[in-house]
């Protein structure tokens, strides 16, 4: 269940006493999570730059380990390739506000297959893990099937209304 769970309930009643179908408010919700969280990637520097270096790795690599100052260093070319000064950002200033502020990115960053690992020390040294959950020629293609999809759930709603 989503964080308002209660929320989530009524509107899945509510749809099928409508519509006969609890999946139409279903996809319609989950569809709006998955937007606000694309907001919140676009507008959030530190969450874009991740994802910019996620999309430029290799087809066949899915995930890569780093040290802190390592990834920090990464999303600094990143922004730079990209044209955003760190300066005038709200990047963060270091590898260690880095660390912190994986934290405020990540459950969006997970809504569209990009997760963190943050592993144990090792030679006295913390390392976090990045993994791809998706191929890069896929994720394109899926988002339109979904909005194609939402869309024509959408048009039946309007249909029915109409009627």
């Amino acid at each position: 269940k989503p964080r308002m769970a209660d929320f989530f309930i009524l509107g899945l009643a509510i749809s099928k006493a409508i519509w006969g179908d609890p999946e139409i408010f279903r996809q319609a919700y989950m569809e709006n999570i998955k937007d606000a969280f694309e907001d919140f990637i676009e507008e959030n520097v530190l969450a874009s730059a991740i994802r910019d270096y996620v999309d430029s790795w290799a087809d066949d690599v899915t995930f890569v380990k780093k040290l802190p100052e390592q990834l920090y260093n990464d999303l600094c070319r990143t922004l730079d390739a990209n044209n955003v000064s760190i300066a005038t950002s709200k990047f963060p200033g270091s590898a260690s506000a880095l660390s912190k502020g994986l934290a405020d990115v990540e459950t969006a960053l997970s809504s569209i297959g990009i997760t963190f690992t943050r592993n144990p020390k090792s030679n006295g040294k913390r390392s976090i893990t990045i993994a791809r959950n998706y191929t890069p020629q896929n994720k394109t293609s899926v988002k339109k099937v979904r909005t194609a999809e939402y869309k024509q759930n959408i048009n039946l709603l309007l249909d029915d209304d109409e009627e």
